[in-house]
C-alpha cells in the first residue's frame, strides 16, 4: 500500500506542474523566504556559538518549525495529491496508509526544501559548536524536523475535517497571517539581531515541542541539572507519541467519515423570521434591480473568504503603511494611496468570475446588462474606495507636506479612475471562472491560468497610460515650482483617465451585450 500510494502520488504531482506551470511561482516565493531565513538562522547560530549564547540554538530550530507549520496550514502547495478522504470507499484502515502519509511530505518541493534547511544547519553547527555538541546537534536538527512534519501533517488533518463556516474563518486568518509574516520578514535586519537579546526567546521556545529537541542540546552544553535535559527529552518523545497517536485517530475518522457531517450539522437550521425589515438592501441603495443586484454583491463580501480576506487585508495594509509614517518615513503615506488606488481595478478585474454559475439569475431576469454590469462593478470597487478616503483624509492629517500631499492625492484619484476602467475592461473582455467560495485563497487553481496573470500584470501596467501625462507634467511643475505645468497635470491627471473610464464603460457595455453565451460559457463553472 506504501508504495502504491507514493507512486500514485508522484505522477500526480508532476501532472500538477505540468497543467499549472505557475504553481513553481509559488515554490519560488516560499523559497526565497525559506532560503533567506535560512541565511539569517545560519549567521544567528555562527554569532551564538562564538558568544556562547547556548539559549539561541533552541530558538533557531523553533522558527524554522514553526514556519513549516504557518506555510503547510495556510498556504497548501497543492503537491501532495493523496487526500485521505477519498481513500474512504476502499476497505483499508489507518494504519496501512499512515506510513506512505509520512513518507509523501518529503517527496514535495517543501519537504526538500525543509530537509534542505535542516541539513545546511546541521553542518553549520557541527562546524561552530565545539567538540561532540555538533554531531549532537546534527541529530537534533533532524529530529526537530521529523517533529515539524509531524505536526504539520497533524495540523492540517484538523483543519481539514472542519465545517465550511470554519474554513472561512481559517482561511481569511491565514491571508492575513500570511501577510504579516511577509511585512515582518521584511522588517528584519539579520545583520543587527543579538544572540544575548534573543536568549529569553530561546528558553520558552525550549521547553515547547517545536524546539524542545534543541533545548536538550542548549542544556547539556550549558551544563543545566539532569532534570531540566530529561523533562526535554520527554516532550520531545512525548510530541512524536501523542503526535502520531492524534494523527492516526484523524485519519481513521476521515475514512469513516469523510464527508465531516454529523448528526448536529445534518439538523436544519432553524430560520430567523423577518419582522417586516428590509433585509436585502443596502443602506442608501435605489429600490431598483441595480440597486438589489448591487446590495447583493455588498452583501456577500461578507459571506464569501475569498472576497473577505483581501477585503480584511486592506486595514492590516493601511496600519503598516501609518506605522512607518510615524516611525520616520512620511512617504509611506503617499505610497498607500497610490496602493489603494490601484487595487481597486485588481477588486474588479474579475466580476463575473467570482459570481460564476450564479451569474445565469441575472441573465434570465431580462435586467439590461447597462444595469447590472454597473451595479456589480461598483460593489466590487465600493470596499476598496472606503479605504481609498480613509487613507487620504490620513495622508491630509499626518503629511508634513500639505501641498505635496494635494498634489498626491489628485495623482491618485486619476490612478483610481485608471484602475477602475482598466478593472472593468478586463472583467468584460478577459472573464475566467474561479474556484467556488470557501475555497483557500492558496490553492485557488484559477491563480494558474493565464488570464489571471494576464488580469493582474494588466492591472499593475495598464492603470499607467492614461494617468502618465498628468502625473509627468505634476512631477515637472513640483519640482521646479511651475504653476502652470501643475494646473495643466492637476486637469490632465483627473480628466484623461476620468475620459477613459466613460469610454470603457460604453465599450464594455456593448462587449457584454453582443458576447453575453460566450461571457457564461467562461464562468459559468467553478475551477475545482
Amino acid at each position: 500500500m506504501t508504495s502504491t500510494l507514493v507512486r500514485l502520488h508522484r505522477t500526480l504531482r508532476s501532472r500538477l506542474f505540468k497543467k499549472n506551470p505557475t504553481a513553481v511561482m509559488m515554490l519560488i516565493l516560499v523559497g526565497f523566504y525559506a532560503l533567506g531565513g535560512l541565511s539569517g538562522t545560519s549567521l544567528l547560530l555562527a554569532a551564538a556559538a562564538e558568544t556562547q549564547s547556548w539559549s539561541v540554538l533552541p530558538l533557531i530550530l523553533g522558527v524554522g518549525c514553526l514556519g513549516y507549520l504557518v506555510v503547510e496550514s495556510v498556504i497548501p502547495s497543492g503537491e501532495n495529491q493523496i487526500d485521505v478522504r477519498t481513500l474512504a470507499p476502499l476497505p483499508i484502515e489507518a494504519k496501512q496508509i499512515l506510513p506512505a502519509l509520512a513518507i509523501i511530505p518529503l517527496l514535495t518541493s517543501r519537504g526538500v526544501l525543509a530537509l534542505i534547511c535542516a541539513v545546511v544547519t546541521a553542518v553549520v553547527g557541527t562546524l561552530m559548536l565545539p567538540g561532540a555538541w555538533g554531531l549532537l546537534w546534527s541529530v537534533a536538527t533532524l529530529i526537530n524536523t521529523a517533529a515539524a512534519v509531524l505536526l504539520a501533517e497533524l495540523l492540517k488533518a484538523a483543519i481539514s475535517g472542519s465545517s465550511r463556516a470554519n474554513n472561512d474563518k481559517k482561511n481569511i486568518i491565514g491571508v492575513v497571517l500570511v501577510f504579516l509574516i511577509i511585512l515582518g520578514f521584511n522588517q528584519i535586519r539579520w545583520d543587527n539581531v543579538s544572540p544575548e537579546a534573543l536568549a529569553p526567546a530561546g528558553e520558552v521556545l525550549g521547553w515547547l515541542p517545536i524546539a524542545s529537541a534543541g533545548g536538550v542540546v542548549a542544556s547539556l552544553i550549558a551544563g543545566a541539572a539532569w532534570w531540566v535535559v530529561a523533562a526535554k527529552i520527554l516532550i520531545t518523545v512525548a510530541t512524536f507519541a501523542v503526535g502520531i497517536l492524534s494523527w492516526k485517530a484523524l485519519v481513521s475518522g476521515h475514512l469513516k467519515n469523510p464527508n465531516g457531517t454529523s448528526q448536529a450539522s445534518a439538523q436544519p437550521a432553524k430560520t430567523k423570521k423577518d419582522k417586516g425589515r428590509q433585509t436585502l438592501l443596502v443602506p442608501g441603495a435605489p429600490h431598483t434591480a441595480g440597486g438589489y443586484i448591487y446590495s447583493r454583491a455588498i452583501q456577500y463580501y461578507r459571506r464569501d473568504s475569498r472576497l473577505l480576506g483581501s477585503l480584511i487585508m486592506l486595514p492590516v495594509m493601511i496600519a503598516f503603511f501609518i506605522f512607518k509614517a510615524l516611525t520616520g518615513q512620511p512617504e509611506m503615506l503617499y505610497i498607500s494611496i497610490f496602493i489603494l488606488a490601484w487595487l481597486c481595478g485588481i477588486s474588479a478585474a474579475n466580476d463575473f468570475g467570482y459570481d460564476g454559475p450564479g451569474i445565469w439569475s441575472i441573465i434570465v431576469s431580462g435586467t439590461p446588462v447597462k444595469t447590472w454590469l454597473r451595479a456589480r462593478h461598483l460593489a466590487a470597487i465600493t470596499p476598496p474606495i472606503v479605504f481609498y478616503v480613509f487613507t487620504a483624509v490620513l495622508t491630509f492629517i499626518l503629511s508634513p507636506n500639505t501641498t505635496l500631499a494635494l498634489f498626491i492625492f489628485i495623482a491618485s484619484l486619476g490612478a483610481f479612475l485608471s484602475s477602475a476602467a482598466i478593472g472593468l475592461l478586463f472583467t468584460s473582455f478577459n472573464a475566467f471562472p474561479t474556484a467556488p467560495p470557501g475555497t483557500n485563497p492558496w490553492t485557488d487553481k484559477s491563480g494558474y491560468s493565464g488570464a489571471t496573470m494576464l488580469s493582474s500584470f494588466g492591472s499593475l501596467i495598464g492603470v499607467w497610460f492614461p494617468l502618465a501625462p498628468g502625473a509627468i507634467l505634476l512631477a515637472i511643475g513640483y519640482f521646479n515650482s511651475s504653476q502652470m505645468f501643475l494646473i495643466i497635470g492637476a486637469i490632465l491627471a483627473i480628466v484623461i483617465p476620468a475620459a477613459a473610464y466613460y469610454a470603457v464603460q460604453a465599450m464594455c457595455i456593448r462587449r457584454v451585450e453582443k458576447n453575453l453565451p460566450e461571457l457564461f460559457n467562461k464562468v459559468g463553472h467553478w475551477v475545482s
